[in-house]
């Protein structure tokens, strides 16, 4: 009987120590995998901010150059004795290409609703020019 008990010792030392093994194993894993989805997280975060920098530095300069051109039709408008072709170069495009990813990226709502309002303006603006062009074209067109 003793043999016998202490294979059953010697049984369940080595079964326990494998258990314990594995919920160690499985614990240390966890931590692990916990720290790489961390880490994960944090260079998809950083990558996620890099590209949301570059899309509104774009965005910017594309507002920089529409406000720069609004001006200058502007100035030809208050400076006009009589009406004259006016030519209109609006970057629109810049926000069409990049607005659904600027919108997922972008945090701030009044951010989005300023740039979202501000490129609808400056549509409508070129919709006004060319339609004052083609006024302008059709009436001269007519009186000739």
């Amino acid at each position: 009987m003793g043999e016998y008990a202490e294979w059953i010792s010697s049984f369940v030392v080595q079964t326990l120590s494998g258990v314990v093994a594995v919920f160690v194993g499985v614990w240390l894993a966890l931590i692990v995998e916990r720290k790489r989805r961390a880490e994960d997280l944090e260079t998809h975060d950083a990558e996620a901010m890099r590209e949301f920098d570059r899309a509104l530095d774009t965005i910017l300069g594309s507002v920089v150059k529409n406000t720069a051109e609004a001006k200058r039709i502007l100035r030809a408008l208050e400076h006009q004795k009589r009406p004259q072709l006016i030519h209109a170069a609006f970057e629109t495009s810049v926000w069409y290409a990049s607005q659904d990813r600027f919108i997922a990226l972008c945090h701030n709502v009044d951010e989005r609703i300023i740039f979202a309002q501000f490129f609808d303006e400056v549509r409508r603006l070129q919709a006004f020019v060319d339609f004052r062009c083609n006024l302008h074209v059709s009436s001269t067109t007519c009186t000739n």
